[in-house]
């Protein structure tokens, strides 16, 4: 037998069910093994002496005590756990994280539409220009360009200070 058996029986003898064949059995594994012998004498031993205790009598007002003590109980103030706080900072951080990205996304969104809006805004007038352009150049005369000096100047800094200050009438005829 083993240890299983021995525990059935232990707590068959506990209920008072011990039937003619389970003490057959029990006496079997008490005269091969003498360690469960003397376990098994302590527990009749308690047994026997829980037999003799008298029965602890009931308060005539137990019903209302326990009562009494539910309530306190629930009155009691109750402490957040350990990990109350930490939740809430995670709580917390998931709001703020949440609204951080809703900024951002919002920010993004409107900065890309006024990108769009300006990109419409140059293909329009670049549409007009490219129709009123043909009209402007037939109702003003052509303009000639100051001749370019040559390469060579550009190569020294004096002779760049010599050169006269044009004021630019073409700009400021576009201009007007």
């Amino acid at each position: 037998m083993n240890s299983g058996d021995y525990e059935q029986l232990l707590r068959a003898r506990q209920r008072g069910e011990l039937k003619g064949v389970e003490q057959e059995r029990l006496a079997a594994l008490l005269q091969s093994d003498p360690k469960l012998g003397a376990e098994w004498q302590e527990d009749v031993a308690l047994q026997r002496l829980l037999k003799t205790l008298p029965e602890a009598p009931l308060s005539s007002n137990f019903t209302s005590l326990v009562m009494q003590q539910l309530h306190r109980d629930d009155a009691a103030p109750q402490t957040p756990s350990r990990w109350a706080l930490p939740r809430f900072w995670v709580r917390g951080l998931a709001y703020g994280s949440l609204a951080l990205f809703v900024g951002v996304g919002t920010m993004y969104y409107r900065t890309m539409a006024a990108r769009f809006d300006m990109a419409n805004s140059v293909a329009t007038v670049t549409t007009v220009a490219q129709l009123v352009q043909p009209v402007a150049m037939r109702q003003q005369t052509p303009v000639e360009l100051p001749p370019m000096p040559p390469v060579d100047i550009w190569e020294n800094f004096e002779e760049i200070r010599r050169l006269p200050d044009q004021v630019d009438t073409e700009l400021l005829l576009a201009l007007e």
